[in-house]
């Protein structure tokens, strides 16, 4: 019974490390000649969920036109003409880590649910989210700010919800 636990935690433990180092995809990775551009290809289809889990040509340009920060006209050409979907060019900059906005989203989001877990309100947790990234320098920001380091004293404040946040 020991031997095949310890044979299943090393297996567990290999599975992660697998995903880990698999995890994300940079337009280096889908970069036309990197040795595994193939493979890295199909791994943005999927992860992307591009129609059927594969990419066409086109695919391929809009990458290589993200990646290189080209004017976005060929971008919209093929969106246009129904080449590629725009919910797909969506999904290939998220997978790729070029969505600005997608990024801050999750970083709001990050930070709004810590709030959240110190037992600030819905609201207030949002308006505490807001000051912190936006309004770093005002009073409501830099409680947050002290909020998210642990300070004791700050996050019960926020809890009580004070009017300038």
């Amino acid at each position: 019974m020991t031997k095949i636990l310890i044979k299943l935690g090393i297996f567990a433990s290999l599975m992660v490390v697998a995903i880990v180092g698999n995890a994300a995809l940079s337009c280096k990775d889908v970069t036309f000649g990197n040795s595994n551009y193939f493979d890295n290809m199909e791994k943005l289809a999927i992860e992307a969920r591009l129609s059927d889990g594969y990419f066409n040509r086109y695919h391929e340009s809009v990458i290589s036109d993200l990646c290189d920060n080209k004017d976005s006209k060929n971008i919209e050409w093929a969106v246009e003409t129904g080449y590629v979907p725009r919910s797909e060019v969506q999904s290939i900059k998220e997978v790729l880590g070029l969505d600005k906005q997608y990024l801050r989203g999750l970083r709001y989001q990050s930070i709004r649910e810590r709030f959240v877990k110190m037992g600030v309100a819905s609201a207030g947790a949002g308006n505490a989210t807001d000051a912190y990234i936006y309004e770093p320098n005002s009073k409501c920001g830099k409680l947050a700010k002290n909020a998210l380091q642990g300070n004791v004293q700050s996050i019960k404040i926020l809890q009580d919800g004070p009017s300038y946040c």
